[in-house]
């Protein structure tokens, strides 16, 4: 009878480290990542263009809205993950959270994710530097938080925008996406849900990297 409790404890254990291994976000090396620790945001597939940074589209010449490098060999800027809940170190899928440039921007007071303005050459609500960093509630903040969830490919990810978490009200659950259309490869919450969503990879921001790469 004690061998079967044993048993029966070391089961339970296993199941519940094996629940929290299943949740965590993690990066190329195997890690998982950590809130405000610097990555780059890269796109899973090769030759499908370069990482996440900041363009001036739309944006009357600010550099404020997100969008992905048509350069392959262009790992973009360095991003950081913060959750909802401040005191939590590591970021999980389905859990929402604010994502910021690591530098600030000279002619914005914002360096957070938001959806912004809608943009019909892009298809879509385009992504910018106009959010404000925690905050979890309703309307209007619901639009700074978004989720990172399992890709379409190995070890690749999505993001989500679906903040049921923060705001029971906020029912949209639609996959963040590459808008082609505007030359700009903007990141967009697109207008029709079943845009192919930008599936991507997380890369650790080491000193001794370059933003490019062979």
């Amino acid at each position: 009878m004690k061998a079967l409790f044993l048993f029966l404890c070391f089961l339970f254990l296993f199941t519940i480290s094996a629940a929290e291994e299943d949740a965590a976000v993690r990066d190329t090396d195997g890690d998982h990542l950590m809130a405000g620790n610097k990555y780059y945001i890269v796109p899973t597939l090769r030759g499908s263009g370069g990482g996440l940074l900041l363009s001036d589209y739309n944006s009357e010449g600010c550099e404020i809205t997100v969008a992905q490098s048509g350069d392959k060999r262009n790992r973009g800027i360095p991003w950081s993950f913060h959750p909802a809940d401040p005191a939590q170190t590591h970021i999980n899928i389905s859990e929402s959270l604010n994502i910021k440039s690591v530098y600030p921007v000279a002619c914005t007071g914002s360096i957070v994710w938001r959806i912004g303005s809608a943009d019909s050459a892009s298809e879509g609500q385009l992504i910018q530097l106009a959010g404000s960093l925690g905050d979890p509630s309703c309307w209007p903040y619901t639009t700074t938080w978004f989720k990172i969830e399992k890709g379409k490919y190995q070890n690749s990810y999505k993001f989500v925008y679906n903040p049921e978490d923060i705001c029971p009200e906020a029912t949209e659950d639609s996959n963040l996406s590459i808008g082609v259309g505007s030359g700009a490869r903007t990141l967009v919450l697109p207008f029709n849900s079943r845009s192919r969503a930008f599936d991507f990879g997380i890369f650790k921001v080491r000193g001794s990297d370059r933003a490019y790469v062979q």
